[in-house]
């Protein structure tokens, strides 16, 4: 699952490069072609992978997340 905050939240922690995270957007890369990922995933970025929850904790601006949560929900939770 995908935890999204926005960006501009006091105190947010620092950004994770982790290994959960950059396979996701490997896959999101490969199934959505370059435009779709460069213009809606790109700028994501990963605050905290909880592993025990399965869970990545991202942040975005308002279109992004906004977007993103629309029309890739179901796609993000498989």
């Amino acid at each position: 699952m995908i935890k999204q905050t926005s960006f501009g939240h006091a105190a947010e922690p620092a950004l994770e490069k982790h290994p959960a995270w950059e396979n996701l957007l490997t896959l999101l890369q490969e199934q959505l072609g370059p435009q779709i990922f460069d213009s809606w995933f790109r700028a994501i970025q990963c605050t905290k992978v909880d592993e025990v929850a399965k869970e990545i904790h991202v942040r975005a601006g308002r279109v992004t997340k906004d977007w993103v949560t629309n029309y890739y929900t179901e796609l993000l939770n498989d």
